[in-house]
């Protein structure tokens, strides 16, 4: 189970240089800046608000994936590359550090 703030994020308007990124609660989940560029760093912080809804829809993916090749084992390979690569990124998100 991660423990990371709930979603769903939102990337707030700038202040200063930074960009926030804002938790439903109103929590501060990061806060984004100094890239260099400002559009780089208004992306960065869309980037990691997505980031809850992007982990739910990889799980759900790989959930899919699982289950439907109980159905046709000889067609769905859930050991294929990009199922691996999916569980990796769901094991970084999901791990504490």
């Amino acid at each position: 189970m991660s423990a990371h703030t709930p979603g769903p994020w939102t990337a707030c308007e700038p202040t200063k240089e930074l960009h926030a990124v804002r938790a439903a609660s109103a929590r501060m989940v990061a806060n984004v800046g100094y890239s260099g560029s400002v559009d780089t760093d208004i992306a960065n912080a869309r980037l990691i608000a997505a980031a809850p809804e992007l982990l739910e829809a990889l799980k759900d993916m790989v959930s899919y994936v699982e289950n439907l090749s109980s159905d046709y084992p000889t067609v769905i390979d859930t050991d294929s590359r990009w199922v691996a690569a999916a569980r990796t990124a769901i094991d970084a998100a999901d791990s504490l550090i």
